[in-house]
């Protein structure tokens, strides 16, 4: 090789690096210059927090019903047993005199289930 192309070789390279080196220089100011302009978290401010204490809330039992699962020609049935549970002691007459009306209702949504719907934990 000639001399003359080896200087023009390293001439290049040195260029090039002496670029490398400015991008390298030009990033590093602009992320230094964006974590600046970050706003340092606060500290949360500490808030005191009353616990209510929860009172267990009255519970109406009702009987187990069996149903017919909708879809495979009601080949599947479900037996489910429920509790309510009610605001105030005092509506437990009220909900006695509609037992029929809330099973009715309770009903009319499981038979429009499939066994596909309910038989994960997602469906239940």
């Amino acid at each position: 090789m000639s001399k003359k192309l080896i200087i023009i070789l390293s001439a290049v390279m040195f260029l090039l690096v002496l670029m490398m080196g400015g991008v390298f220089f030009m990033m590093w100011s602009k992320v230094s210059n964006m974590a600046s302009q970050i706003e340092p978290e606060k500290e949360p401010e500490q808030v005191e927090v009353v616990v209510e204490e929860q009172q267990v809330k009255p519970i109406f039992p009702l009987k187990s019903f069996i149903v017919n699962l909708a879809g495979e020609n009601g080949k599947r049935y479900l037996k489910i047993k429920m509790d309510l549970e009610i605001a105030k002691e005092e509506l437990n007459d009220s909900i006695r005199q509609r037992i029929p009306q809330i099973r009715d209702s309770i009903m009319m949504i499981l038979t429009s289930k499939r066994y596909e719907d309910i038989k994960d934990t997602a469906g239940k």
